[in-house]
């Protein structure tokens, strides 16, 4: 016996399978009296076992946002040096929502390789990072499209600000938007994401800043304009700044640098704009 959901009720399969092991033929309506009762006796074991009411909704509960979360209500989060496998549940929720990414680096050379920061993987993530020295954002839906926002140029070595900017098209979950690279308030690249993952990135991948080197130099204090809020958020000056490498390099100095992840949540609830 089995079951399939069709307009929200339960309708009831009845198969042979010592006859029929692939359950190829719906004996239902041929034996309605057999049907009839295997269904009362599966209730009766199912009302046993606790199993009471049924729920197939699966897909819909794999999604982090319906649990419990510290994250929850947060415009802002902050990541020092090299964070790794932080759980999607534990993680800034990026999607059906605009957001914002910002990361202060010093490079050392023009052709600078590396990832900044990255979610998810083959089922479905994102990841900001340098190729030939060039700001890329790459977005991974669903493994079924992947979408690539990137400079022209390479950036210069020295300090700078690199900005990922994402405008929520809204109206509901997995929809699209614009995305924006800029560098030092400059808008370097601009692009597309048509559609977008609606409920969760991965199962088992997570969220990483990939380790950097440092270089001791004080930073300015800087404003940061949080999407859906009106106010600004000022940050005290702090003495490292982050210098992109390749994942897996150790820091010359011993000590932590400091990058950003600034979240913007519109003030509207999940599956809006």
């Amino acid at each position: 016996m089995g079951s399939r959901r069709c307009d929200q009720r339960l309708q009831v399969e009845l198969y042979h399978v010592a006859e029929d092991f692939s359950e190829a033929i719906n004996l239902a309506d041929k034996y309605p009296d057999k049907l009839r009762e295997l269904q009362l006796l599966f209730y009766a074991e199912a009302a046993k076992y606790n199993v009471l009411p049924l729920d197939d909704s699966g897909t819909e509960r794999v999604d982090p946002a319906i649990r419990p979360s510290l994250t929850r209500g947060r415009t802002e989060f902050i990541y020092t040096g090299a964070v790794r496998r932080i759980p999607e549940g534990a993680a800034p929720d990026l999607k059906n929502k605009s957001f914002r990414i910002t990361a202060d680096v010093v490079l050392a050379k023009g052709n600078t390789q590396g990832v900044l920061v990255t979610q998810g993987g083959l089922s479905g993530g994102y990841a900001l990072m340098f190729e030939n020295g060039k700001p890329v954002f790459y977005y991974n839906m669903a493994n079924v499209a992947h979408y690539k926002i990137a400079a022209k140029d390479a950036m210069k070595p020295g300090k700078h600000t690199v900005v990922f900017d994402f405008k929520y098209d809204g109206g509901g979950i997995g929809k699209g938007g614009t995305g924006t690279i800029s560098v030092d308030g400059m808008q370097v690249a601009q692009g597309r994401i048509e559609r977008t993952v609606p409920l969760r990135f991965s199962i088992d991948e997570t969220l990483t800043w990939v380790r950097t080197r440092v270089r001791r130099e004080p930073v300015l204090r800087r404003a940061v304009q949080v999407h859906g809020a009106d106010r600004e958020s000022r940050h005290q000056p702090r003495r490292n700044e982050t210098e992109c490498c390749r994942p897996g390099q150790t820091s010359r100095h011993g000590t932590k640098g400091e990058t950003r992840l600034m979240l913007s949540r519109p003030r509207l609830c999940r599956g809006e704009g």
